[in-house]
């Protein structure tokens, strides 16, 4: 007598494998990251926050937070680099200046860099900057090479442009420097009020003009600045 078949049990549904998440899902983590991160910042401190509460005010896990970022200061840095985006390369060239003339060319830079200087996001980066603990060096580095640099560079090539048909040219090197002199003018602006309270985009734009005004009135000496 052969022995009776038991009857076939169903297999369980196969369990589908968690693919890599998509580009949107990476970039809406990175956001929720970051901007957690932001408010912690402000609001608790950077000393008093931590990779924990980073995590919980993004709502994700812990693992997730340090498969990105190993440690506070890498968010940090990460936060300061966003902020950077719009003194990129390309964001500068995309917002070059709707005019040929020399003076004006110059004046729309420097109220564009009060405008962004001004702005409640570049204030707020700038309070995190300022209680950045171990990473505040290297977010002070990014800030340079990346704002500094990139409106220094578009300010000196006007200069140069603008100057080719002048019966005096403006070389480069000096046209750096005079770059230097409009950015050092309007970054010490910003310094000596941030301890009065919010910047005023306003009395920026007004400050911002007047150097203009001061530059110009040296103008006769600005090709010969490196040979004097």
């Amino acid at each position: 007598m052969k022995p009776r078949k038991r009857p076939s049990q169903p297999r369980p549904p196969a369990r589908r494998r968690a693919g890599r998440p998509t580009a949107a899902q990476t970039e809406a983590i990175e956001r929720s990251i970051l901007s957690g991160a932001r408010r912690l910042f402000l609001t608790r401190g950077y000393i008093h926050t931590s990779m924990e509460g980073i995590a919980a005010e993004a709502g994700i896990s812990k693992g997730t937070l340090y498969a990105r970022y190993r440690t506070k200061d890498a968010v940090l840095l990460a936060l300061t680099e966003r902020d950077t985006v719009y003194w990129s390369p390309e964001d500068v060239r995309a917002h070059a200046p709707p005019v040929t003339n020399l003076r004006e060319r110059l004046a729309y830079r420097a109220r564009r860099l009060v405008e962004y200087i001004t702005s409640e996001k570049m204030q707020s980066a700038a309070r995190l900057v300022d209680q950045g603990g171990k990473a505040v060096e290297a977010v002070r580095a990014m800030y340079y090479r990346t704002m500094h640099q990139h409106a220094i560079h578009e300010i000196a090539q006007d200069i140069v442009d603008g100057s080719r048909d002048a019966p005096q040219p403006v070389p480069a090197e000096d046209a750096r420097t005079i770059a230097v002199m409009l950015m050092a003018l309007i970054d010490g602006w910003a310094r000596s009020n941030t301890f009065l309270g919010p910047l005023s985009r306003e009395a920026g734009i007004a400050f911002a003009n007047r150097a203009i005004e001061i530059l110009f009135l040296g103008r006769a000496g600005w090709a010969a600045s490196a040979r004097a």
